[in-house]
């Protein structure tokens, strides 16, 4: 087709999910260079209805290899070839076109071999869209830029923000922040690695969203090996400020980690091609979450892929979208490559697309450059090929407009609880009093704790595994603060916050705000006056805890009787941690970073008498306890919720409320883990939480870019399988509503003939219209009274002095049987043998 002069073809071709089936259509843009091998799609950027492509290899205005980018149109859903840019000083191997990005009406280009003020030192240009079309903006060079230092080898821009990487400057590598000022563009930061090296490749690639930058480093040798960084970096004033430096969690030499960098709100996205744990270079890519200045891991992304494909080659991230390329991918031949689309849904990142044009071949390599629309919500996204001949690159869109249904947990199991638990007092009631001290403590160690801390000869500490990240937080998951009052059960509180957390991290909707009454009340005896958390921990896995409404906090120890008889829930945990501690009295910071990484943790700590943490002695801030000695020996129990290497402390939620300290959490410094806080000794972890009870919530999410409309709700069982609400309102973008699923009748259940039913969901999502819900309801097993094991001789529903006088007789032989005897019982059996 001919539009506007165009004579490159325009070609939509089908691109196709993992598994084969067409999902639909995308479209080829070509260049219309008569140089089959011009690099075109080596660079591609896109942005809203613009995108463009370099092609470093193309014979520009007659010079071999001096590149050019391609500038393309959307109108009326159809892309058209636009302008040519050119470098107006270009030459012979500039590379013009190696790096391409586009925001809005900008373009940069990236010419890494251009010579510019010092031979191969590198340019890069910046275009912006008039009334009349194109037009230079700027040439931008290092202020500092010498002999082949490669700037221009990568370029991002965002707005009036631009950054381009050099990564052979003085042999480490830096990276250049312009800005678009009144006067032009002009040079606003020199970035280098804080703890850069030689060979470093510190520039690489590149990225920039709003006031902060992202930069790969792909041969830094972090935590001992030289298997990459990345670094962030973000704007304070007209400064530039390292803020961390991100590491693999599991990284290994020569993994490349940073070859591929993207950034998007509070989401980083790093490449690491040569990853191996699918395989020899089979690659991997990283998504690391800020939480206020810290960045953490939070996922690996790891394809069905093999060995050679290079996933992570490249990397783009936009909002709830990334894409990520695998250029040695073999679909269609050796190399061809292919690009995956991974979505941010409730349940974390999941892949949704594999990507593979029908028209590829040996040798393609697409998927050495990807871009995402940072604009454009429904998903759209570029892929390029490296090598082909002639070369190509792809625009592919997400459906647009669709609500997505996510169902947690789609299967419950209800059980008709019997009346509660009674009281189930400790086997270690240790001494209690000595340490009782109202609202700063309340941890009450039994007496074979104190005696194992007098006597324990700390072993050598055990080797830390390699490669943690610098920081994690878990307070996304975390309950709002509460306050224990004058009451010291601490250790009730930090029970409940640490349970909380795992029911906010499995995702079980309805049960966020437990009993510390419960625990209180009975778990121990004289909680007020101190407890041990791993008994509050032992009952829940045993016994279970219900809500708050079922069981108020009074900051006395109160009744266990008070609590209800037969709550609607139970929230259990299947494990914990048993014996008196993880690491005793004295761990190594490094042992609680460790176990920090798979959840929040109670620990021990003693209260400083200075006054400097109590009431209003802690006002914020890093805390670091200055003194001596510590008398008394209050105890309190805290939940640690993360931690910070950069600034060295541990993130800790406490119970006295969210007027004190930092909204109700502190930060204490690592050196209170040795002095004579000893914080973090008797550290506790618990997993596996889950509800019991006879009903039961669902979480209905809407992972889509619509309005998810619940059109009705059916059960194939209505005689006993109940649900409230009857219906639902419209669930927005993001939005997610509750649904109780109990069992109305039990009777009705028991005379049914099964225990088993479904809840289905009726809606318009277009690519699962009704959903279900498995549903299984146990009614345990009542003890037999009638048993002869009992003692009840004469069936008569009782067992009192007439069945012991039987058994006397009959043990004795004064008597055979017995008038009114069971039938069932012979005189061999009445002592249960």
């Amino acid at each position: 087709m001919a539009r506007r002069g165009i004579t490159a073809l325009l070609m939509l071709l089908m691109l196709m999910r993992v598994g084969g089936a067409p999902v639909q259509a995308a479209v080829r843009l070509d260049s219309d260079s008569n140089a089959p091998d011009n690099g075109f799609g080596r660079a591609v950027g896109i942005s809203g209805d613009d995108a463009v492509v370099g092609a470093p290899l193309d014979r520009a205005d007659g010079d071999i290899r001096a590149g050019a980018a391609y500038l393309f149109h959307r109108e009326n859903n159809i892309w058209e070839r636009g302008e040519t840019l050119t470098a107006p000083d270009g030459a012979e191997s500039d590379f013009f076109g190696h790096g391409a990005a586009i925001s809005g009406d900008r373009v940069i280009v990236g010419a890494p071999h251009h010579h510019g003020p010092a031979f191969g030192g590198g340019a890069a240009y910046v275009y912006e869209r008039g009334s009349t079309g194109w037009r230079l903006s700027e040439k931008l060079t290092a202020e500092d830029g010498g002999r082949n230092d490669a700037f221009g080898w990568s370029v991002s821009i965002s707005g009036e923000t631009a950054v381009v990487g050099a990564y052979r400057t003085d042999g480490r590598g830096a990276a250049y922040v312009f800005v678009k000022g009144s006067s032009g563009w002009t040079q606003e930061a020199r970035l280098t690695a804080s703890d850069g090296d030689d060979g470093d490749d510190f520039g690489r690639s590149v990225s920039v969203s709003g006031d902060r930058v992202v930069v790969g480093a792909i041969h830094h040798g972090g935590h001992g090996n030289r298997s990459g960084a990345a670094y962030v970096y973000r704007r304070d004033g007209g400064q530039w400020i390292e803020e961390d430096e991100l590491y693999p969690s599991d990284g290994a030499p020569d993994d490349f980690f940073g070859f591929s960098v993207s950034i998007s709100d509070d989401w980083a996205l790093i490449g690491a091609s040569a990853d191996d744990e699918r395989g020899t270079d089979a690659g991997a890519a990283y998504l690391f979450q800020r939480s206020g200045t810290s960045w953490t891991q939070r996922e690996k992304l790891l394809p069905s892929g093999a060995s050679g494909d290079f996933f992570g080659r490249s990397a783009a991230l936009s909002g709830k979208w990334a894409v990520v390329g695998a250029d040695g991918a073999d679909k269609w031949g050796a190399d061809s490559g292919a690009a995956y689309i991974f979505e941010k849904k409730t349940s974390g990142w999941q892949q949704v697309e594999k990507l593979t044009p029908t028209d590829g071949r040996t040798g393609d390599r697409l998927g050495w450059s990807v871009a995402a629309d940072e604009g454009w919500e429904i998903g759209r996204f570029m892929l390029g090929t490296r090598d082909g001949s002639p070369g190509a690159a792809y625009v592919h869109s997400e459906t647009a407009n669709a609500p997505h249904i996510e169902i947690s947990p789609s299967s419950l199991t209800l059980y008709k609880l019997a009346a509660s638990p009674g009281v189930e007092v400790r086997a270690d009631d240790g001494a209690r009093n000595s340490l009782g001290y109202a609202v700063a403590s309340g941890i009450t160690p039994p007496d074979a704790v104190r005696k194992y801390w007098e006597e324990r000869v700390i072993p050598p500490s055990k080797p830390i595994a390699d490669a943690l990240p610098s920081a994690v937080d878990w307070r996304q998951y975390d309950s709002p603060v509460k306050s224990q009052g004058g009451c010291g059960s601490c250790w009730a509180f930090a029970t409940t916050a640490l349970v909380e957390n795992l029911i906010n991290q499995a995702k079980i909707s309805g049960a966020d705000d437990l009993s510390e009454q419960t625990l209180l009340s009975c778990s121990v005896e004289d909680g007020c006056s101190g407890g041990w958390y791993f008994d509050a921990l032992r009952y829940v896995n045993q016994n279970g805890v219900s809500s708050e409404t079922c069981h108020p906090y009074s900051a006395s120890d109160g009744v266990c009787g008070d609590r209800c008889e037969q709550p609607n829930y139970l929230i259990k945990i299947r494990e914990h941690t048993s014996a008196m501690g993880l690491w005793g009295k004295d761990p190594t910071v490094d042992d609680i970073k460790l176990a920090l990484q798979n959840g929040p943790l109670i620990v021990y700590m003693l209260v400083p008498d200075d006054g400097t943490f109590e009431g209003n002695g802690y006002k914020g801030g890093i805390y670091d306890f200055q003194g001596d000695y510590i008398s008394g020996r209050q105890g309190h129990a805290v939940l640690v919720v993360g931690y910070n290497d950069l600034q060295k402390y541990f993130e800790v939620k406490n119970s006295w409320g969210e007027g004190w300290g930092e909204n109700g959490y502190f930060r204490i410094a690592y050196d209170d883990v040795t002095d004579e806080v000893r914080f973090g000794g008797y550290a506790a972890s618990a997993s596996g939480v889950f509800m019991e009870g006879s009903g039961g919530f669902v979480a209905i999410g809407n992972s889509g870019n619509a309005d998810l409309i619940v059109s009705r709700i059916t059960t194939n069982q209505p005689d006993w399988l109940a649900f409230s609400p009857s219906a639902l309102s419209a669930i927005p973008e993001g939005g997610q509503k509750s649904l109780n699923i109990y069992v109305s009748d039990w009777k009705a259940l028991h005379d049914s003939s099964g225990n088993t039913g479904e809840i289905t969901i009726h809606s318009n999502d277009p690519r699962q219209s009704a959903v279900s819900i498995s549903v299984e309801a146990v009614v345990p097993e009542e003890p037999d009274d009638k048993d002869p094991d009992k003692g009840d001789l004469n069936n008569d529903d009782s067992v009192d002095l007439e069945d012991a006088i039987i058994a006397l007789k009959i043990l004795s032989g004064i008597q055979v049987g017995y008038p009114g005897l069971r039938p069932d019982l012979e005189a061999a059996d009445v002592n249960g043998n």
